[in-house]
């Protein structure tokens, strides 16, 4: 039988702090998860389908202000930059069920003129256009990882994210009854709902860091103000096709993921 507990416990390869980072926030940032050889590996996979180097401008497109390679129908390699501890991770956050396929797609933004500065794009939700649209519970997928091939500061085009997020979202559609599937298929519209979230944060962090986020994370793209392209690595991580997601009830237990605690409805009033 499982034992109630008051606050989640760190795993086998993350902190008992990295674990609340995720349950109050809704990500998690993972310091080196993709190691330098397959931060390499990636970085010559990308310029060998695309010809683009992140420090040499001549290589850049002239008219772009991102590109996600695989929507460009190009044919990529993404899977040589998930590690073992990778996977590890991303099943001790959402359960076993959890797969990898078909891996991380490379989203590029390239430099553009202007101050310096942090500049965030349009607050969405992924999995609006995806089957039957977006859900409170999760059916396209579990979590959302954005992997860094380049070192990334704020006004680099650094991936951006509405800490705590994914619990206000929730908290909104599962106390007002909202169908979220519902709203989003009417309006054809990827936008976040329009409820109070905090401040956007960007995510800062070194080529190989990877940010681990919960299916309803707020989050954005930001203009590249900086000196070379940003190479983020994106993915949608599913689950086995025969899995079905249960709602967790009652106060959290041994048994739950940390993906379970941001879906609790025991503490919602």
């Amino acid at each position: 039988m499982s034992q109630s507990i008051l606050e989640p416990e760190g795993t086998a390869h993350l902190t008992q702090a990295q674990v609340a980072q995720f349950v109050n926030d809704g990500f998690v940032i993972v310091p080196g998860l993709v190691d330098p050889d397959r931060v390499h590996a990636g970085l010559k996979e990308l310029k060998n389908k695309t010809g683009i180097v992140p420090d040499e401008s001549k290589t850049w497109p002239k008219d772009k202000n991102g590109m996600h390679v695989t929507q460009e129908g190009i044919a990529i390699d993404r899977t040589l930059c998930i590690s073992p501890k990778l996977k590890s991770i991303v099943r001790e956050l959402a359960g076993p069920a959890i797969t990898n396929e078909p891996g991380l797609s490379p989203i590029l933004r390239f430099p553009q003129p202007g101050p310096k500065r942090f500049e965030p794009g349009g607050a969405h939700i992924d999995g609006t256009r995806q089957g039957n649209g977006l859900t409170v519970y999760p059916t396209h997928f579990l979590l959302l990882v954005m992997a860094y091939l380049t070192d990334t500061d704020a006004h680099d085009g650094a991936f951006t994210v509405w800490p705590g997020s994914p619990r206000q979202v929730f908290s909104w559609a599962y106390t007002n009854n909202i169908d979220l599937g519902e709203k989003w298929r009417t309006t054809g519209s990827t936008g976040a709902p329009d409820i109070q979230l905090n401040d956007p944060t960007p995510v800062v962090a070194r080529a190989g860091d990877v940010a681990i986020c919960h299916y309803l994370m707020v989050h954005a793209a930001s203009a590249n103000r900086g000196d070379h392209v940003r190479v983020g690595l994106h993915g949608w991580l599913k689950a086995d096709p025969e899995y079905q997601y249960v709602p967790k009830t009652g106060s959290p237990q041994r048994d739950w993921t940390p993906l379970d605690w941001i879906l609790r409805t025991d503490n919602l009033h």
